[in-house]
C-alpha cells in the first residue's frame, strides 16, 4: 500500500472512532485486503459502504493487483475491456455516509475505480444483473443478510467468493442467514474470528 494512504486511512479510522462511526476493524481491513492480493482480485462488490474505510482498502488491493498484472496486446474490444478493469461497486443507503464516503474515496485518490451507489441494496443490486464479481463483501442491515446472499448470487464470478462481516458478535440479528446456510447444497462455508469478540464468514461455490 502507498504511503499516503495508509497513513490517511489511520486518520479516517481515527475520525471515525471520534465520531462513532461503524468500520471494519484494522485486523479486518488487512485480512479483506489479503484475501484480495491472494485471491488476485480484480471486482468487487461492498454492501456497507459507511464512511468509505473499508472500501479504500479494498480498492487498493485491487489496484495493486493490477499494477501486478503484466500488460497484453491483445486486443479487446470496449466492453471486455470495462468488465477486465480494476473496480469497486459500494452501496449504502444514508445519504450522510454516501456524502462522506465520496469525499474519503476521492482524498484517497480511489476514485477512478470505485462507483458509489446510494440507495436501499435490496433494489440496487437487481440493476447489476450484467455484472460479476470475484469478491463480494456484505457489512450492511444484518437482518438482510439473507436477501443479500441471495440477490448476490447471480452477480458472483465462476471462482468467486463471499465474505459476511460480523457474523458472531451480531449472531443474534441474523440466526435466519445461519438457518439458510446450514441448508446450503450449492456452497461451502467457514468462520473466520478476525477480532476478539467478532468474525466473518467466508463463503465459495462447492466444486
Amino acid at each position: 500500500m502507498k504511503k499516503f494512504r495508509r497513513q490517511y486511512l489511520d486518520q479516517l479510522k481515527s475520525e471515525c472512532v471520534a465520531q462513532r462511526v461503524p468500520i471494519i476493524s484494522q485486523k479486518n481491513a488487512e485480512f479483506l485486503h489479503w484475501m484480495c492480493r491472494n485471491r488476485q482480485v480484480s471486482r468487487v462488490l461492498e454492501i456497507g459502504t459507511a464512511d468509505g474505510y473499508s472500501t479504500i482498502w479494498l480498492a487498493d488491493a485491487i489496484a495493486s493487483n493490477g499494477e501486478d498484472r503484466s500488460p497484453t496486446s491483445k486486443k479487446i474490444n470496449n466492453y471486455e475491456l470495462k468488465k477486465s478493469l480494476p473496480t469497486v461497486i459500494s452501496i449504502d443507503h444514508s445519504q450522510w455516509h454516501y456524502d462522506r464516503a465520496t469525499q474519503h474515496i476521492k482524498d484517497a485518490q480511489c476514485s477512478e475505480i470505485v462507483e458509489l451507489r446510494f440507495g436501499a441494496a435490496r433494489l440496487i443490486l437487481p440493476t447489476l444483473a450484467t455484472a460479476s464479481f470475484d469478491f463480494i463483501f456484505v457489512d450492511g442491515i444484518k437482518k438482510q443478510y439473507v436477501e443479500f446472499f441471495r440477490l448476490c448470487q447471480p452477480l458472483l464470478a465462476k471462482n468467486g467468493c463471499f465474505v459476511f462481516d460480523d457474523v458472531i458478535k451480531f449472531r443474534s440479528k441474523m440466526e435466519d442467514f445461519y438457518a439458510y446456510m446450514d441448508q446450503q447444497i450449492l456452497f461451502e462455508s467457514t468462520i473466520i474470528p478476525i477480532d476478539e469478540d467478532d468474525g466473518v464468514m467466508l463463503v465459495w461455490p462447492k466444486v
